[in-house]
């Protein structure tokens, strides 16, 4: 699967953004949890490659990575995503935190922060691989830069 991996600067606002988020969600018995890696998952049957040179040859094609604002799915906190290609745009989600135990009695949600980073101007493109349910890793990535 091809996967687009944030520069460590961009990375690092996202991980103390995350922490952030959970410090107010993690409220009124509430218990939400970060999601790792921060990694940006493109599950598109059409976007395919097994190695480097395939990476660069996709890469070229990448106009702008956009980060829309915060947004609630399945209880879970997410990032819209826009992958702008030359010929088509692909909207994908990267998860922020994940709700581990909600309290049952009705509680007011803090309201949702904007967002520190609002687009990916250096990434890297990888291919991942899973090795178990709970664990991936990466088979070969390049730098980008728009």
């Amino acid at each position: 699967m091809l996967v687009i991996i944030p520069h460590p600067a961009e990375e690092l606002k996202l991980i103390n953004f995350q922490k952030d988020l959970i410090k107010n969600f993690n409220i009124n018995g509430n218990v939400y949890y970060c999601h790792q890696p921060l990694w940006i998952e493109l599950p598109f049957e059409e976007l395919q490659a097994n190695n480097k040179a395939e990476l660069k040859i996709l890469s070229k094609r990448i106009k702008n990575i956009v980060m829309e604002n915060l947004q609630i799915k399945n209880e879970d906190i997410i990032i819209p995503v826009k992958v702008i290609f030359e010929d088509k745009e692909y909207r994908t989600e990267l998860s922020l935190i994940h709700l581990y135990k909600k309290n049952d009695s009705e509680s007011i949600s803090p309201s949702l922060p904007s967002i520190p980073v609002s687009s990916l101007k250096i990434f890297r493109l990888a291919l991942s691989i899973k090795l178990s349910e709970n664990s991936q890793t990466i088979t070969d990535f390049i730098w980008c830069k728009k």
